[in-house]
């Protein structure tokens, strides 16, 4: 047992309290997929810069993003904003759970759902 002399914190209210005052809105972040393919070295650093706030991993030139609808539209908007649309290209794909996984080359399926994969 630990016994120290700092008070204890307000008691939380109860959900049932809290339904009543407040609306509860649930966010949904779904995965996303961000491709570019751009010419210029300081307008592909400048695109890493936004996307590496915005990312849970990437390598080179493709990054994998958990976002809601609204916060997809502004990454997309900030990073068309960089590119020069007659040279570079931007791709943005939602990733579905829904659809199974392919691989090609040193990649092995790690579930039987068919949704994750090892590469090696």
């Amino acid at each position: 047992m630990i016994v120290t002399n700092r008070p204890l914190p307000p008691r939380l209210p109860s959900v049932a309290g809290l339904a009543s005052k407040r609306t509860l809105t649930i966010v949904i972040r779904r995965t996303v997929i961000i491709a570019y393919d751009v010419r210029s070295d300081s307008v592909r650093r400048r695109m890493l810069r936004v996307l590496r706030e915005w990312r849970l991993d990437g390598q080179k030139s493709v990054h994998e993003c958990r976002l809601t609808d609204t916060e997809a539209q502004e990454l997309f908007l900030q990073l068309a904003a960089e590119i020069d649309s007659g040279t570079d290209r931007l791709m943005l794909a939602w990733v579905s759970a829904q659809r199974a996984g392919i691989g090609c080359g040193h990649c092995q399926q790690t579930a039987r759902s068919g949704l994750l994969w090892r590469v090696s």
